[in-house]
């Protein structure tokens, strides 16, 4: 029987969760590219710190990037849809102004466009989130626990290497304020 053989679940997309097998460059339910831990982690083992700071930065600044792309495109396409179907409305009810069909369609390109940009920065924002979580730090506490570092050293070399608009030092500033405010509790 065709699409009876069961195919063993090696690891989840970090995006919807669905099961897959761990050769599966892309989520075959939502399209999310599912970076391979065993590479990312063999490559960033002799990797010195600054360097090494800046490789899990730029895999955190890759993976916000695609996927803001994808939901910026797929916001854009869905605002046209309401759209088209108002426009069609206007016409079939005879609304034959040229000027007011301008204008709407002026506002509703604007307000598809912010719509589709405030959906980009969410799905940019969540995707960093969790390959922070899911990879990065793990990466992080392997790399400082073989090199007999803390993580208040790396965070101090990490302010000096990264820019101030760096993903990875949201996540370590973050970091730092719940230690501060955890000790004053």
């Amino acid at each position: 029987m065709m699409g009876s053989a069961s195919i063993p679940a090696g690891q989840k997309c970090p995006s919807c969760g669905t099961a897959m097998r761990a050769d599966f460059p892309y989520c075959p339910s939502c399209g999310e590219a599912i970076p391979k831990r065993e590479e990312f982690a063999a490559s960033l083992e002799d990797q010195d710190l600054s360097e090494f700071i800046q490789s899990v930065n730029q895999h955190l600044s890759e993976t916000g990037i695609g996927a803001a792309e994808s939901a910026f495109g797929l916001g854009c396409y869905l605002g046209f849809i309401p759209v088209a179907l108002l426009v069609i409305i206007f016409f079939l009810l005879g609304v034959r102004n040229w000027i007011v069909l301008a204008l709407f369609g002026l506002v509703s390109v604007l307000v598809t466009t912010g719509i589709a940009t405030l959906l980009s920065r969410r799905a940019r924002a969540t995707n960093i989130e969790t390959t922070y979580h899911r990879v990065i730090e793990p990466q992080i506490e392997t790399y400082l626990e073989k090199r007999s570092m803390t993580r208040d050293e790396f965070d101090a070399v990490a302010h000096q290497v990264l820019t101030t608009d760096a993903p990875l030092l949201e996540y370590i500033s973050s970091q730092r304020e719940r230690g501060i405010e955890l000790d004053k509790e």
